[in-house]
């Protein structure tokens, strides 16, 4: 709980609380963010952090996901700009003459949405998504007389490494049967409009973006 409430009490300090209930009253819903990060940029301690996203029409979910916070869903992600120096530092090897860096008065690409474009200030922004999707994989699982539980897979290299080490004790018996079961991976993919520029397999156990609905209508009619 002590932990929980300081996550929260340093989101407070960007006014995440306020900026969320103002949402839900202005816009009827708005979107959350949880991820891991670094401390500091000279840190090799991770700690937990908590925002709204940059924009929560930007954002979205699987229209299949039914739980309140849409965590059920196969996938959610998140579009944000960024600024071009801050762009190709981040990612040095794409090309940016692929980028058109369309005018915001000018509107363009697909009803005025640009992935690309000059500000009011005439600064060039790029549009980043984070994709981040389920992916499910079945595995057979077992039981060690110690407690723990590993996949076949990973007690077979468990008796290999036991084997080449020649431990004097022996090696955990399995206890019962095998049973199979379904494993889910969080990955995310970061997208711009012409390549995938990063992808990673993290250890989330659940989607980073949280749904908060306010006032907005479910629409039920049509397809």
């Amino acid at each position: 709980e002590g932990h929980l409430r300081h996550i929260i009490y340093e989101s407070n300090k960007d006014s995440f609380a306020y900026e969320i209930y103002k949402d839900l009253l202005s816009g009827g819903y708005s979107v959350a963010k949880v991820w891991t990060d670094y401390q500091s940029p000279m840190s090799f301690n991770q700690q937990i952090f908590l925002s709204r996203v940059f924009d929560p029409t930007m954002a979205g979910f699987d229209p299949m996901a039914r739980a309140p916070h849409k965590g059920d869903g196969k996938y959610s992600f998140e579009i944000y700009p960024m600024l071009e120096e801050d762009f190709k530092l981040e990612f040095p090897s794409v090309d940016m003459s692929k980028f058109k860096f369309t005018m915001v008065s000018q509107g363009g690409g697909i009803e005025g949405f640009s992935w690309s474009y000059k500000d009011l200030q005439n600064r060039k922004c790029i549009l980043v998504a984070d994709y981040y999707e389920k992916k499910r994989k079945k595995v057979r699982i077992v039981q060690l007389a110690n407690g723990r539980v590993l996949t076949t897979k990973d007690y077979e290299k468990l008796q290999e490494y036991w084997q080449e080490n020649q431990f004097i004790e022996q090696i955990p018996a399995v206890i019962g049967e095998p049973r199979s079961t379904i494993l889910e991976r969080v990955c995310r993919y970061r997208i711009v409009e012409c390549e995938i520029l990063d992808y990673l397999e993290t250890d989330y156990c659940y989607l980073p973006h949280v749904f908060f609905d306010g006032n907005s209508i479910m629409l039920t009619q049509g397809t």
